[in-house]
């Protein structure tokens, strides 16, 4: 009974944390943010956000402010080799998420242009595999950070990369012996008492009780996160690997890629114990239910397929990604994961004219085979089928506005963003807007509907 009582906790923790959706929209390939400080040598940045949200956290705050410092290098240094260095440290008070460290990409590259064009990387390497962070199937075989349900990003995998280039073909490698899974999410941590709680606003609540018979029993949850050096090694050190071919045209109006990747899912699944103990006061005898967690990882096979197509007018970006996960046969049925196939298809308008706006709008379509539903509980996951899009219009040369949504094909949640950006100066860049979640109570945009925040966000590049 309680068993089947904290199933629901623990797969909301995994939800919360390793799937969740992007502040910084993006068209298919390209950031809006931060356009003013492209360099091909390099830039540093600092960015202050301050968030007032419409209700108050756990510990009873409204606002919440993010410090990031981070660093986007990329330098050739002679006629083969150049390297490539981008990341960012956060700050955040309250504490709300579970990490602060964020390095996308940091490689060394070895590259002959003049036989044939042969790239070589090692270190930490994000492919440009995959569109928007927020939606891209393929994108989801990278880990990402996340900040919040409404921030997110791909980050490279520590390896080797290779890629060939021909006239038509290019032909990619990736090899990698180190794991890394999905990192942030809402903050889970022990207080004084010895209770484990959330003073996370975006944590699902947690089972204060299970009933035994008629009795309610209180429960007490502890996470079991590797501590010894050995079994840190047993997670970290795990081989994995993928290919990538594209046939592509001489000017790149049009290119298809088909891909094929084996290795450790980012993605982690929560095994769950509970046991009941009991115990002897001056007044009576207690009973009280230990629940212990056990953050797992296993592999997985991916098989995608990619193109984009170039018009005069309209660019098409296509993926489709069938995901097969590693279920062995002891796990329990909570824990076993579906077999996915993921579709995400966009166009996004051409800017000739610049005082016209730009558009995305994108489709994302899944169908899972065989998925697990508890019979006691409606667990809010996300949508699996879902509407994107998009409105960018830049009226003035330092002036933009954009505003973006996704909501579900059943309109019973979504989320509409939306923001201006001015950059009186050249390293200078303001922007200020509003994120507005909706949705009904038994959805997952719809428990986190009170969230709505206001922004605003300042960011010096030097």
């Amino acid at each position: 009974m309680i068993k089947r009582c904290i199933v629901l906790f623990a797969l909301l923790i995994v939800s919360l944390e390793l799937e969740t959706q992007a502040e910084e929209f993006t068209l298919l390939k390209k950031s809006f943010w931060g356009q003013a400080w492209e360099s091909s040598e390099g830039v540093f940045l600092s960015q202050l956000d301050q968030l007032y949200y419409a209700t108050p956290n756990k510990q009873g705050y409204s606002f919440e402010s993010r410090l990031k410092v981070g660093v986007s290098v990329t330098k050739d240094m002679g006629a083969h080799f150049g390297y490539d260095v981008n990341g960012r440290v956060w700050g955040l008070m309250p504490k709300e998420a579970s990490t602060w460290i964020d390095i996308r990409s940091a490689y060394i590259e070895w590259h002959n242009l003049q036989k044939t064009n042969l790239f070589v990387k090692v270190g930490r390497v994000l492919p440009n595999w995959g569109g928007m962070d927020e939606y891209s199937p393929i994108k989801e075989i990278f880990p990402k950070l996340v900040i919040d349900p409404l921030e997110s990003r791909s980050n490279g995998i520590i390896g080797l990369y290779g890629r060939i280039e021909e006239e038509t073909l290019d032909f990619e490698a990736l090899g990698s012996p180190l794991f890394i899974p999905n990192l942030g999410g809402a903050l889970y941590e022990t207080d004084t008492s010895g209770k484990f709680y959330s003073p996370s606003r975006w944590a699902m609540p947690l089972y204060d009780t299970a009933t035994v018979g008629k009795a309610a029993v209180p429960l007490d949850y502890k996470i079991h996160l590797p501590q010894r050096p050995a079994d840190i090694a047993s997670v970290i050190f795990k081989l994995g690997g993928g290919v990538r071919i594209t046939l592509r045209d001489f000017y790149d109006q049009y290119r298809f890629s088909a891909l094929m990747m084996h290795a450790m899912d980012p993605d982690g699944r929560m095994e769950i114990q509970g046991k009941l103990t009991t115990g002897t006061s001056t007044k009576n005898n207690t009973l009280t239910g230990q629940v212990d967690l056990y953050p797992r990882f296993f592999r997985h096979t991916v098989y995608a397929l990619e193109g984009n197509i170039q018009g005069s007018r309209v660019d098409l970006h296509m993926e489709s990604a069938y995901r097969i996960p590693d279920n062995s046969q002891d796990l329990s049925e909570y824990m076993i994961k579906p077999i996915e196939w993921k579709n995400f298809f966009a166009f996004q308008t051409k800017n000739e004219i610049s005082f016209l706006p730009q558009v995305l709008l994108g489709l994302v379509l899944t169908r899972q085979f065989d998925p697990y539903q508890d019979p006691s509980y409606k667990i809010p996951s996300r949508s699996l089928n879902n509407v994107v899009g998009k409105l960018y219009w830049k009226p003035l040369s330092k002036l933009s506005a954009f505003s973006a949504s996704e909501v579900a094909l059943s309109l019973k949640e979504g989320i509409w963003k939306n923001g201006i950006e001015w950059t009186p100066l050249n390293h200078l860049n303001i922007s200020t807007g509003i994120d507005l979640i909706m949705g009904q109570s038994d959805t997952y945009w719809g428990f986190l509907r009170h969230q709505d925040r206001l922004w605003l966000r300042g960011t010096y590049a030097f």
